[in-house]
């Protein structure tokens, strides 16, 4: 893993010096300003983008402080919930007693964690604004061509990316969603093909134990497991 990281971290070493190279011998203001511009752009996503991971991991991690903030408002009758942990890790101590410092532990190990992977995807967000002002020169390159023949193959080739790209995210966003709404089919089949004197198991996408009856609040818990598991494989 150090060696992949020091590996990755040399590519980008290296592409971000070509990139610092030719912006300093740019010379033509409108193609600096275009490189401006997309830059500029890519910063404001980056923020949103950094913003909108790191406080849904936060969310997520702090998810099992909530089950006992839950016995104040929504008390179960003659017990109370689980103190969980964001991550089952054996850490050789009593988890009750020393609860709160693992929490914290636990929770900001995970931000930490998911900062790096944040880094990553922002570098190459702003690598892709960068080519993206590249290709936007190349498009007034295209108004200057007076070739038919030229113009043709460009046109030909930029069409098959897009088609190869639409279905590419129509099969991953269509699939997932097939796989992770597998659960609700469960209930629909007790009304289609009903099994004698029982019903079938209520499922989830994913094992979430969320302290509340999941029963109760099935339908709920289930749109916000595949409107989730969408959004994260859109990304």
């Amino acid at each position: 893993m150090f060696s992949l990281s020091m590996e990755t971290y040399c590519r980008f070493k290296s592409i971000y010096a070509k990139i610092a190279d030719h912006w300093s011998m740019i010379d033509d203001a409108e193609e600096l300003e275009i490189v401006s511009k997309n830059m500029e752009q890519g910063y404001g996503v980056v923020k949103i983008y950094s913003l909108y991971c790191i406080i849904g991991m936060g969310c997520f991690l702090a998810m099992p402080i909530t089950y006992p903030l839950l016995d104040y408002v929504i008390p179960m009758e003659n017990k109370t919930r689980t103190m969980g942990e964001p991550l089952y890790v054996e850490y050789g101590l009593d988890p009750k007693k020393y609860y709160y410092p693992l929490m914290t532990q636990g929770f900001f190990g995970g931000l930490g964690c998911i900062s790096v992977f944040v880094a990553f995807d922002v570098s190459y967000m702003m690598l892709t604004n960068y080519f993206k002002s590249i290709y936007t020169k190349i498009e007034d390159h295209w108004s200057l061509i007076d070739d038919a023949e030229e113009l043709g193959i460009m046109f030909k080739n930029m069409k098959q990316g897009h088609r190869i790209v639409k279905i590419y995210s129509l099969y991953c966003i269509v699939g997932m969603g097939c796989f992770i709404a597998m659960p609700i089919t469960y209930p629909l089949l007790d009304y289609v093909i009903p099994m004698e004197n029982k019903t079938r198991t209520m499922g989830a996408p994913a094992y979430v134990e969320y302290g509340i009856d999941p029963e109760v609040y099935y339908y709920p818990l289930m749109a916000q497991g595949i409107f989730g598991n969408l959004a994260c494989i859109t990304l």
